[in-house]
C-alpha cells in the first residue's frame, strides 16, 4: 500500500494529488485481488495475506489525514478516520475467512471489490465535489450494485452472500454520527424490520440512482447477480 511516511519533517509527504494517487493505486490493486481469487481461486491464500498487509496500513492513513488537516489546511470530513476503522475491521475478517477457508473464493471477491469501491470513497475533502473518484464510486454504490438483500435470491450461494456480505455492505454504507460531509448529509435513514428482535431499526443507505459507475459493473460482478436473478 504506498501511502507516504506522515513524518513532518519530511518535504509536503501527502500533497494533494498525492493522497488521490495513493488511493486510485490501491482501489486498482483491490479491484485486481478480487479479480485473480475469482478467476484462480487457488490464490486465496496470498490474497488473504494481501488484506491483512493492507489493513495493518490504515492506521497510516490516518495519521496522514490528520496531517493534510493540520498542515495543509484541508477539509478532511469526520467520518474519514471511522471509515478507515471500519474498513480496516472488516479486511481483517475478510483475510481470516479467506486463510481458513471457512469463506468460499467467490464470495471473497464479491467483498473486495465493495472494499475497493468503498476505500475509492474515502476523500479529504469532505464538502467538495472536484475529487471525482469518489462521485464515481458514490454512483457505483447508488446504482444499487451491491443491493443483495432485495434481489430475488433463489439458490444457496446467493443466500450466503445475503446473510453474510449485505450486513457488511450496510455498515460500511451508513452516514457516520455528528459528520456533514457531502457523502454522510445524502444518506437519509430509512426504517427497516430487525427480524432478530421483532423492532424497527434505522439504517442509513444512499439515495437511489439509475447512474452507471464510469468503470461499469465487473464481470464477476455481472456473472454471480445473472445467477440470482
Amino acid at each position: 500500500m504506498p501511502f507516504r511516511s506522515s513524518n513532518p519533517s519530511s518535504s509536503k509527504p501527502c500533497s494533494t494529488p498525492t493522497f488521490e494517487q495513493d488511493r486510485e493505486n490501491l482501489f486498482n490493486s483491490l479491484m485486481h485481488q478480487s479479480r485473480l481469487i475469482n478467476q484462480q481461486p487457488e490464490n486465496y491464500k496470498s490474497v488473504a495475506q494481501y488484506l491483512a498487509k493492507v489493513a495493518s496500513e490504515f492506521d497510516q492513513v490516518k495519521k496522514l489525514a490528520e496531517l493534510e488537516k493540520h498542515v495543509d489546511k484541508r477539509d478532511v470530513p469526520r467520518c474519514f478516520p471511522v471509515r478507515c476503522d471500519m474498513l480496516k475491521e472488516e479486511m481483517q475478517k475478510l483475510s481470516q475467512g479467506l486463510a481458513s477457508k471457512s469463506l468460499p473464493p467467490l464470495l471473497g471477491s464479491l467483498i473486495i471489490e465493495m472494499f475497493a469501491t468503498h476505500f475509492g470513497r474515502l476523500t479529504l475533502d469532505g464538502n467538495s465535489s472536484v475529487d471525482s473518484l469518489p462521485q464515481i464510486m458514490e454512483r457505483k454504490i447508488g446504482s444499487n450494485q451491491f443491493d443483495w438483500k432485495n434481489r430475488n435470491v433463489i439458490d444457496e450461494e446467493g443466500q450466503r452472500v445475503v446473510r453474510y456480505a449485505h450486513p457488511i455492505f450496510v455498515r460500511l454504507n451508513r452516514a457516520v454520527s455528528d459528520c456533514h460531509c457531502l457523502q454522510c448529509t445524502k444518506r437519509t435513514p430509512i426504517r427497516s424490520k430487525d427480524h432478530t428482535k421483532g423492532k424497527d431499526r434505522v439504517e442509513h443507505t444512499s439515495p437511489k440512482e439509475k447512474c452507471p459507475s464510469r468503470f461499469g459493473r465487473s464481470y464477476m460482478v455481472n456473472e454471480f447477480t445473472g445467477r440470482l436473478r
